[in-house]
């Protein structure tokens, strides 16, 4: 069987998403079943009339909190049960918010325990949970990805992983794809590039507040990646919650050279940086069978275009 590639919905519209997607090339696409609570026989003949499978959900939570982690776990398992109704196996389990400094050692050790829990309950409706990493939410670099696995039951948790977003935390992301390739279960790919230096190329170190001036100016498109003299590092997205997670640092990062400091932005597969035929070579190599969606969460072509853009170069320099 293989690989199969879906894509992730954009718009307002689902209907029109599923129409663009189905003629860019993709065979699935991922749902929110909650969306179509009570209406799932609408769900499916929309599917079926562009012809698209439902290649996974989605649902996420943060899990640490004593008074509300039943609550969130007993909330996702009813998504999968939900899933598997309407045929589908494979949930996309999404993080958290990210505490400043990022996590914890220990909490760390106590999110798996809460997603090994999430798994375990998620296996009586035969639904296989993929973590989904994130910059800016609790799992952002692979390091905290290596750290958290080795609490995790592969029995019960599997790697859902997102490639844009771990070339952005800096990871190398064929690296992490060879490590995690027996685990996966479903994935995101996305590319990324770098478009500049937006505080120049000089060696002058910045204030923090020169710093969050520069964050707090970027838009919604763009990442910033900030490396402090101490070899720190800092993801943070256009908006309000990158901006809110960086203030939080103050004191925590310094020796910000204007170097130090890269735009990035994600990009249709094929125009950046991100090894995508490393990292597919190794699942491959792993024998992964299952989906892998496209996703790009913004972009500056008109989304069907991005799309076609990205299933084309799977096709023809993939061959996937």
């Amino acid at each position: 069987m293989g690989i199969r590639i879906a894509t992730c919905a954009w718009g307002d519209s689902f209907e029109s998403c599923c129409a663009e997607a189905a003629r860019a090339g993709y065979a699935g696409i991922e749902i929110n079943i909650d969306g179509y609570a009570g209406r799932e026989g609408e769900l499916r003949d929309l599917l079926d009339r562009h012809g698209l499978a439902a290649a996974a959900g989605s649902a996420g939570g943060g899990f640490l909190d004593p008074a509300t982690r039943e609550s969130e776990i007993a909330g996702v398992e009813q998504i999968a049960r939900r899933l598997a109704g309407f045929g589908v196996y494979t949930l996309e389990l999404h993080c958290g918010l990210r505490p400043v400094g990022g996590p914890s050692e220990e909490q760390l050790r106590h999110y798996a325990e809460a997603l090994n829990e999430v798994g375990r309950r998620c296996r009586r409706h035969g639904v296989r949970v993929g973590l989904h990493n994130h910059c800016i939410l609790f799992i952002e670099t692979g390091r905290e990805i290596d750290l958290l696995y080795q609490h995790l039951d592969p029995e019960l948790v599997g790697a859902g992983f997102d490639t844009g977003h771990l070339a952005l935390a800096g990871a190398e992301v064929a690296d992490v794809a060879r490590r995690y390739a027996g685990r996966f279960v479903y994935g995101h790919l996305k590319d990324l590039y770098q478009v500049s230096k937006p505080a120049g190329e000089s060696e002058r170190v910045l204030s923090f507040d020169e710093i969050l001036a520069l964050a707090q100016a970027s838009d919604i498109y763009t990442w910033l990646a900030i490396e402090d003299v101490a070899g720190r590092r800092v993801v943070l997205g256009g908006g309000k919650l990158g901006h809110d997670l960086f203030a939080g640092h103050r004191g925590l990062i310094r020796g910000v050279r204007c170097c130090d400091i890269t735009e990035y932005q994600f990009a249709e597969l094929g125009q950046g940086f991100v090894d995508l035929p490393g990292a597919l070579a190794a699942l491959q190599g792993a024998g992964y069978e299952g989906w892998l969606a496209v996703e790009l969460d913004v972009c500056y072509r008109t989304r069907f275009e991005s799309a076609r853009m990205s299933r084309e170069y799977l096709r023809n320099q993939l061959q996937i």
